[in-house]
């Protein structure tokens, strides 16, 4: 019996560190499967000028591309697969990270393929908890939000100082124990939306027609994803006991800058345009 194939797509920009700690936590979990790592250097450089990940080139399950220019998140990780020769359904799964995601279990992609190979799943969210407060990030949507919750979120990212007050406000209910102990009794179960810095897609999302091209360059990825999983009416499975750390503000900071303010903000309201705005509620 074959081993399962997995491809790990990790987006870097000027997160050389964070990212070979993603690398080598990977590394650590890939007994039992065929594990391939490829690292999308967006920052710009040429692969001649590029020394950073230079110790990654005697592995050869990693590879580091550069596209030359910053492609964004999703628009990195689908140029990623379109450099593979295929769009994702000659791998059984296809995970896209940020940087700063640690795997924590020895078993963690064996484990996945045992629990939901064969299933008719899009996405698998893992249990996503931010290393300086333990809280979980996923479910990031359990259940579909309304047009207006989306409206409203449209309009408060559309003004930066009402994002730095938001964000800081956010920052502060993580430390919170009572929404700590909230996010204990989740259990297994389908879900709207998966939490975007570290999401698992299937074979079949790609199978069935999904893709990674994301109309926004970053941000809102979450949205996209669950969409998409809907209108190929494949589920998003919160999955528990697989089990990431994100060390969150690592490589963006507690408070965005403006412009990554912007691009959050336009994402927010493509999402509305293209998904909400003819939806009732």
């Amino acid at each position: 019996m074959s081993m399962p194939r997995i491809l790990l797509i990790i987006i870097d920009y000027h997160s050389a560190d964070y990212t070979r700690g993603c690398i080598s936590t990977a590394l650590a979990t890939s007994n039992a499967v065929d594990l391939q790592i490829r690292v999308v250097d967006n920052a710009g450089l040429t692969r001649q000028d590029n020394n950073i990940f230079s110790e990654l080139d005697s592995d050869g399950r990693l590879r580091v591309l550069c596209p030359g220019s910053n492609l964004g998140y999703f628009g990195g990780a689908q140029w990623a697969l379109e450099q593979e020769n295929h769009e994702g359904a000659s791998v059984d799964w296809v995970v896209v990270s940020n940087p700063d995601i640690r795997f924590m279990q020895a078993d963690f992609f064996s484990a996945l393929d045992d629990r939901y190979a064969g299933g008719n799943l899009g996405v698998v969210a893992p249990s996503n908890r931010i290393s300086e407060s333990s809280l979980e990030e996923n479910p990031f949507m359990q259940s579909m939000p309304s047009r207006m919750r989306m409206r409203i979120y449209r309009y408060l990212l559309a003004f930066y100082p009402v994002l730095v007050i938001f964000q800081t406000l956010a920052w502060l209910i993580e430390k919170l124990p009572i929404k700590k102990a909230r996010h204990k009794t989740l259990s297994a179960g389908s879900v709207y939306a998966a939490h975007g810095s570290c999401l698992i897609f299937s074979r079949n999302y790609f199978e069935k027609g999904g893709d990674l091209r994301h109309h926004s360059f970053l941000y809102g990825e979450e949205i996209f994803v669950a969409e998409t999983c809907g209108k190929l009416k494949l589920p998003i499975m919160f999955a528990p006991e697989l089990e990431v750390v994100h060390l969150k503000h690592a490589t963006t900071g507690v408070i965005k800058s403006a412009k990554l303010a912007r691009w959050e903000g336009e994402a927010a309201r493509r999402n509305y345009e293209i998904y909400f705005r003819r939806k009732s509620g």
